[in-house]
C-alpha cells in the first residue's frame, strides 16, 4: 500500500512540477532556470513545514510516504537533499559533513550530467546537450 501511496504522489508531484515550473519560467523569459530555482525552493519549503507533523505518529505512513517521498519527492528531488543537509547538522555533523555532502552532491552531479551527456553524444554521434 505504502508503494502505490508514492506511485500517485509522484505523479501528482511531477504533473506540479511541471505545471508551476513552466507557469513561472513562461512569467520570467529568458535563460536563467527562475521556474526549476522556484519550485526547488518551495518545495524545500513544504517538505520542511511538513516534516514536524508528519513526522508525529497520529499520522499513518502511508500518508507520510504519499507526501515525502510521493508528492515533494517528485516535485523536486532538492527537497530532500535540503532535509538530507539539514539532517547531518543538526545529527552534529554541521561543518565537515554538511560542506561534504553538499560539495559532492552539486558537483558530482553536475559532473555526471556532463559525462552522460558526453558519453552518450559520442557514441551516436550527437551535440552533447539540447537546451
Amino acid at each position: 500500500m505504502i508503494l502505490f501511496a508514492v506511485f500517485i504522489g509522484g505523479a501528482v508531484g511531477s504533473a506540479a512540477r511541471y505545471t508551476v515550473s513552466r507557469s513561472i519560467q513562461d512569467r520570467f523569459a529568458g535563460s536563467f532556470p527562475c521556474g526549476t530555482l522556484a519550485v526547488n525552493v518551495l518545495g524545500s519549503f513544504l517538505l520542511g513545514a511538513a516534516l514536524p507533523i508528519l513526522g508525529t505518529s497520529a499520522v499513518p505512513a502511508t500518508l507520510q510516504a504519499f507526501l515525502t517521498v510521493g508528492l515533494f519527492g517528485a516535485f523536486t528531488t532538492f527537497s530532500t537533499f535540503a532535509h538530507e543537509a539539514f539532517a547531518l547538522a543538526a545529527a552534529g555533523q554541521g561543518g565537515r559533513g554538511v560542506i561534504l555532502y553538499v560539495t559532492a552532491s552539486l558537483l558530482l552531479g553536475v559532473a555526471a550530467f556532463a559525462a552522460g551527456a558526453f558519453i552518450v553524444g559520442a557514441a551516436l554521434g550527437l551535440p552533447m546537450m539540447v537546451g
